[in-house]
């Protein structure tokens, strides 16, 4: 019994257990010394508990138990701290998921850029390359006293969060700046393990889900326009675009195409922060977040809508074929993905949608969807392959981490700038009233806060830019006039260009709403609410606690 431990056992069995909480915090510390945007606190309460976990290592002389308790937290670490080194953010559920989702996209990450992050070695290496070796090499040599209710205390510990996340919500399990980084992963992991994986995490029903439908009226019995393409291209950012005011040329093409075609840069708001979730709020037509229903039946589908109306329709990707899963595949005539073109995209990246269109011109009324890898992260994948392009801005030498980055992200809107020259050469080509549009399906963090890549509610992932193109046809005055436009809103001007007036009976012409990184389920939208001068923010707000007209003072 611990009653009859020796002074010698107890001071041996309370100064391991210290060291023994040092090293699981530990990496808090190293963090911080090593790299940045890490706010961790001491907490009381977590150290106490982590003590308790500290302590019953030691009494419960399970060595299998607590190497694979250690192995389970060093696992969460890594990825815990690769997300907060490259976001500047704490894991999120949505991460998690994400990443499930798109393990080629974390692969290609991972290859590209873990030269500037190979300190997190040291982070989650050294701490628990200590712990493995006092409890898989020196325990078996300390006389350490031994408890034989220990092991259930440890795994009371490791199971209390799971058995919360059982019948708390979302909210109860976000990570949090000033917390451990362990203490966000057992959160994180634990509602992820009982709820990630389930379609519609929130137990709570919302009342964005009741909202009246829309209404439908075909305008003519034939519109007039024969050519409408749209160009989602991922991860633009208006401001390092030249034809936006960027400094660096970095769009000549499409500003010179402004003055050949009637082109005209507005100002966009993306419908989510990743790809997954704003091409099926853009392509269905839907603004209210939450209406999986209507996503799922296709109801005002931009695809359907175009083939009801007798347009030949194309889906040209350069992306994963889980995309359309939403966006309506029955109506769409031609197909192209990754997949189904491994090598040609292996070899020609977004180069090869501009073949295929050169070869296959619509000639009669087309839709068509370019959906375009563009400056997706890594930047330098998107170009290094063409040998014809000379890349101006350097990515070699002495450059901080920050500068390749920008840099390579410019390099690579330039040559998604040269590709989009030929998709306009072949559209100017097109006989009659026609439309091309090129927005982004989200924007992209570059260094801002120390925060990287997207699925992040914020100015620079939400705004997005919006040029409209177009020949034969008057200029989109009603587009023109707006000091913003939604992605909702544009899939309302495309139904009109489609010959079919679409009614909201729940809108505000003056707020929007972004849909955040995650397609189903429970999760943060993003409010935004549009004044003449100027669109503001609000705080992001959870789904389920969205009321069906959110509004704020005006």
């Amino acid at each position: 019994m611990l009653s009859a431990l020796s002074w010698r056992q107890l001071s041996l069995l309370v100064g391991l257990s210290i060291l023994t909480s040092i090293l699981l915090m530990a990496d808090d510390v190293l963090f911080h010394l090593l790299g940045s945007a890490h706010y961790a606190v001491f907490e009381p309460v977590y150290a106490l508990v982590i003590w308790l976990l500290s302590l019953s290592f030691w009494l419960c002389r399970q060595r299998w138990l607590v190497l694979l308790v250690l192995a389970l937290f060093a696992t969460m670490q890594v990825m815990q701290f690769a997300n907060l080194a490259f976001t500047g953010e704490p894991l999120g559920v949505s991460d998690l998921q994400n990443a499930l989702l798109n393990p080629e996209d974390v692969s290609q990450a991972l290859k590209a850029s873990w030269r500037p992050y190979i300190w997190l070695v040291v982070v989650v290496g050294l701490p628990y390359g200590a712990l493995a070796f006092l409890h898989g090499v020196l325990s078996p040599r300390i006389n350490t006293p031994y408890f034989g209710l220990a092991w259930l205390l440890i795994l009371l510990i490791i199971a209390a969060k799971p058995i919360r996340a059982s019948y708390r919500d979302l909210e109860d399990f976000l990570p949090g700046p000033t917390r451990s980084a362990l203490h966000n992963s057992m959160n994180v992991f634990s509602f992820f393990a009982v709820k990630g994986l389930q379609e519609g995490a929130s137990p709570h029903a919302t009342s964005m889900h009741a909202m009246v439908p829309y209404t439908m009226t075909p305008q003519v019995a034939s519109p007039s326009a024969r050519h409408i393409w749209l160009v989602v291209a991922d991860s633009l950012r208006p401001d390092r675009m030249s034809a936006y005011g960027a400094a660096r040329n970095t769009t000549p093409h499409l500003q010179a195409w402004m003055g050949k075609l009637d082109g005209v840069p507005l100002q966009g708001i993306a419908a989510g922060v990743s790809t997954a979730v704003s091409l099926p709020a853009l392509i269905n037509v839907i603004r209210e977040p939450g209406q999986e229903a209507w996503m799922r039946d296709k109801r005002h589908n931009l695809f359907r809508l175009a083939n009801e109306r007798g347009y030949e329709t194309y889906w040209l990707s350069s992306q994963e074929s889980k995309l359309l899963t939403y966006l309506g595949r029955p109506f769409i005539d031609h197909v192209v993905t990754k997949e189904n073109r491994v090598l040609g995209f292996m070899q020609r990246r977004d180069a090869l949608l501009a073949d295929i269109i050169e070869k296959q011109m619509p000639t009669d009324k087309s839709f068509v969807v370019f959906n375009m890898r563009a400056v997706h992260f890594p930047y330098e994948e998107n170009y290094q392959h063409d040998a014809a392009f000379a890349p101006p801005w350097s990515t070699t030498g002495q450059l901080d981490h920050e500068t390749r980055m920008r840099n390579t992200y410019d390099n690579a809107l330039l040559h998604w700038d040269g590709v989009m020259n030929r998709i306009l050469q072949a559209f100017a080509k097109l006989e009659g009233e026609k439309y091309l549009i090129i927005t982004a399906d989200h924007g992209q963090l570059l260094g801002e806060g120390g925060r990287w890549g997207h699925n992040r509610l914020q100015p620079e992932v939400v705004e997005v830019p919006l040029m409209v193109f177009s020949a034969d046809a008057d200029k989109p005055h009603d587009l023109i006039q707006q000091s913003w436009i939604s992605h909702y809103e544009l899939g309302l001007w495309i139904a009109q260009r489609l010959g079919v007036q679409i009614d909201n009976p729940n809108a505000d012409d003056t707020l929007h709403f972004n849909h955040g990184d995650q397609l189903l389920g429970d999760r943060f939208v993003l409010p935004i609410r549009e004044w003449p001068d100027r669109i503001e923010y609000h705080a992001p707000v959870l789904l389920s606690t969205l009321r069906p007209r959110q509004t704020a003072d005006r």
